[in-house]
C-alpha cells in the first residue's frame, strides 16, 4: 500500500489549516536541533526563574495508589488517574485526599475504562475510552452527576483550556473522520481539527502541554508542533528539524516491526518525545537508542540555547515523568525512591522533614516547582 511522504504530509496539513482556519495566520518557526552540539547537562535555572522545590506527600490511608497514568496539578488541587485501582483521586495541594471516584462497571454512572480525567466547570470529567462516554462527578463529593455519549473520538488524553475540553485522538478513525484533535466548548458539541493519515508505520504517544491560555501538541512520528487555544483554531507553530540525526521517514512510515528493529540499532532519533512550555522557553525532549536529550528553545530570540542529555533544576535532576502545566513543573516519585535519596539534598530542609514522616510503602510524593519568566 502506498505510503505518504513526510514532506507531502506536512505540506498537506499546513495547506489544509491555512485554507480552512478563520484565525490570523501564524508564522511557522523552524527549530534546528543537532545532537553533535549537545553538552552534558542543562540547568533550567539558567533560563527561567524557578522556585525551590516543594515536596507533597500524597495521603496513603484509604487511597493506596498502584500506577499513575495521568497526573495534573492545579493551583488548589492534584488530580491522579490510578490505572491499577481504576480510580480517579483528587487531593488538595497539600496532598490530603478530597475525592475518590472508584466506579468501574456497566451502569450508567459507572465506567469501563479511564483514558483520562479533567476538572471542567467545577466537575470531575472522566473519559471512558471503551464505552465512548464522558462521566461527570461532583468535585466536592464525588457523587455522580451525568453521562454524555461521545461520537467515537477514540482519545487517549484530554486537557482543559478556559473551559474548553480538548481530546487527543490516538490515530484511530473516528466517527467524524480522521482527525488528531477534537474540541468541546459545550457539552456534546465536538469540533474536529488537524486531519491525519491513517497509515502510520511507527506510532508513539502524542503529547500536549498547557500554559495559561494555550497548548502545544505534537503527533509522532512527525516533528510538527501545533498551537491550540479556546479562542482560535489549532495552527502549525513550529517545525523541529533534526537533520541527519532523524531516522528517515520512509522507515518510520513502513512496516512497524522493521522500524523497531532499525531504531534499536541506530543512533538516530525517532523524533520528538515531549514538548514542555517553560516561561518564554520550550523544552523539546527526544531520544535515540543510547540516551535521552533535551533542547531548550528561546521563543523570544528564536534560538536553541542548549542541547543536553541531562536536565537539572539546581542540583535536582528531573526524572523521566516530569511535565509542565501552566506555571508549574512537576513530577512524581515513589516513596521508596524518595526515602532512599533525600539525604543527597541536604540543602532543602523540606526534604528531610517529609522523609521523616513517610515510609517506603506510602503513596508517591509530588515534586513541584513554580516557574516565572526572568
Amino acid at each position: 500500500m502506498k505510503k505518504v511522504s513526510y514532506l507531502t504530509a506536512v505540506t498537506f496539513v499546513i495547506l489544509t489549516l491555512a485554507g480552512c482556519l478563520r484565525n490570523n495566520p501564524v508564522v511557522v518557526e523552524t527549530i534546528d536541533i543537532s545532537i553533535n552540539k549537545s553538552v552534558a547537562s542543562i540547568n533550567l535555572l539558567d533560563f527561567e526563574t524557578i522556585s525551590k522545590p516543594r515536596i507533597i506527600p500524597l495521603q496513603t490511608k484509604d487511597c493506596l495508589i498502584g500506577e499513575i497514568t495521568s497526573l495534573k496539578v492545579y493551583d488548589d488541587a492534584i488530580l491522579i488517574v490510578d490505572e491499577m485501582s481504576e480510580s480517579v483521586l483528587v487531593f488538595d495541594i497539600n496532598g490530603s485526599l478530597k475525592v475518590k471516584i472508584n466506579r468501574c462497571g456497566r451502569a450508567e454512572q459507572e465506567y469501563l475504562s479511564i483514558a483520562d480525567a479533567e476538572i471542567y466547570n467545577n466537575q470531575i470529567v472522566v473519559y471512558d475510552y471503551i464505552s465512548q462516554r464522558l462521566l461527570c462527578y461532583d468535585i466536592s463529593s464525588g457523587e455522580y452527576i451525568s453521562t454524555l455519549r461521545t461520537k467515537a473520538i477514540w482519545a487517549d488524553k484530554m486537557f482543559n483550556i478556559d473551559n474548553t475540553l480538548f481530546f487527543v485522538n490516538n490515530k484511530s478513525t473516528a466517527e467524524m473522520g480522521n482527525y488528531c484533535l477534537y474540541a468541546m466548548a459545550n457539552l456534546g458539541e465536538f469540533t474536529p481539527y488537524i486531519p491525519f493519515y491513517n497509515e502510520y508505520g511507527w506510532t508513539l504517544d502524542n503529547y500536549s502541554t498547557t500554559a495559561d491560555d494555550i497548548a502545544l501538541l505534537h503527533f509522532p512520528p512527525y516533528d510538527t508542533i501545533y498551537m491550540a487555544s479556546a479562542l482560535e483554531n489549532p495552527q502549525v507553530k513550529y517545525f523541529v528539524n533534526f537533520g541527519k540525526d532523524k531516522i528517515d521517514m520512509s522507515i518510520l512510515e513502513a512496516d512497524p516491526y522493521d522500524a523497531i528493529k532499525y531504531a534499536t540499532k541506530s543512533t538516530q532519533t525517532l523524533g520528538i518525545d515531549k514538548v514542555a512550555i517553560l516561561g518564554k522557553h520550550i523544552v523539546i525532549s527526544f531520544s535515540n537508542n543510547e540516551r535521552n536529550y533535551h533542547a531548550v528553545y528561546n521563543t523570544t530570540s528564536h534560538n536553541v540555547e542548549d542541547v543536553a542529555s541531562k536536565l537539572f533544576i539546581g542540583d535536582i535532576q528531573l526524572n523521566h515523568n516530569w511535565r509542565t502545566q501552566n506555571d508549574k513543573l512537576f513530577y512524581h516519585m515513589s516513596a521508596l525512591d524518595f526515602v532512599r535519596t533525600y539525604e543527597a539534598f541536604d540543602s532543602y530542609p523540606s526534604f528531610q522533614q517529609v522523609a521523616q514522616n513517610i515510609n517506603e510503602l506510602d503513596n508517591p510524593v509530588i515534586v513541584l516547582f513554580n516557574v516565572k519568566e526572568k
